[in-house]
């Protein structure tokens, strides 16, 4: 049906409009059918960016450099926030064995012993903790030597 022969409400013109966009599609014709840019923009005379649409004007160039950086950076994070997690983890343990320690110390039992095991554990945790890299570094060298 043409929108010229059916007018219930006497309204052709609003009817035109909405034909003449679908028609048109995305982008706005002149009268000699040339694309003259998106539909919505107006006063815009050139065809839209494709980098607008697909989202790439707003993506940055990247490199594996760049994503190499980012990788490092946030390993350093992770290993910081894990040593300090067990840093803390190893002076907690170190003040448990002190206790145990004590206890045993007073009631003359064998708990004396089982402290200054869980003080080790503590201190051979905590050099870990801190001095991770150190450590990895020297045992990679001393095994490619």
């Amino acid at each position: 049906m043409d929108v010229d022969t059916v007018d219930p409400i006497g309204k052709t013109s609003a009817l035109e409009g909405v034909q003449r966009d679908a028609i048109n599609g995305v982008l706005k014709t002149d009268p000699t059918g040339e694309k003259t840019g998106a539909k919505g923009e107006e006063g815009d005379s050139e065809v839209p960016d494709m980098s607008k649409i697909d989202g790439s004007a707003y993506i940055p160039d990247t490199t594996i450099e760049d994503a190499n950086q980012w990788v490092n950076e946030k390993g350093n994070d992770l290993i910081g926030f894990g040593g300090n997690v067990a840093e803390k983890i190893a002076i907690l343990g170190f003040m448990v064995g002190l206790f145990v320690t004590l206890v045993g110390a007073v009631s003359r039992s064998h708990h004396i012993t089982k402290g200054f095991i869980i003080m080790a554990i503590s201190i051979c945790v905590y050099v870990g903790a801190v001095f991770a890299p150190e450590i990895v570094h020297y045992f990679s060298r001393w095994l490619t030597s």
